[in-house]
């Protein structure tokens, strides 16, 4: 049960952490190419311009 607690623990501290410190910039670029990557193998697409605009093009109105 001691064991289980101290689990949690560290989690709850590893989700503060990660909430309130700045992500480097080799780990935002890591994270990138594993999006891309589980993007691709799922098919879908990663970028961050949204499919409205493929489906309302501006001179459609």
């Amino acid at each position: 049960m001691a064991a289980l607690v101290m689990i949690l623990f560290w989690i709850a501290v590893g989700t503060v952490i990660g909430w309130n410190v700045a992500q480097p910039d080799w780990a935002k670029q890591a994270q990138a190419q594993v999006m891309g990557l589980i993007g691709q193998l799922t098919g879908q697409l990663t970028d961050k311009t949204s499919s409205k605009d493929s489906n309302n093009p501006p001179d459609s109105h």
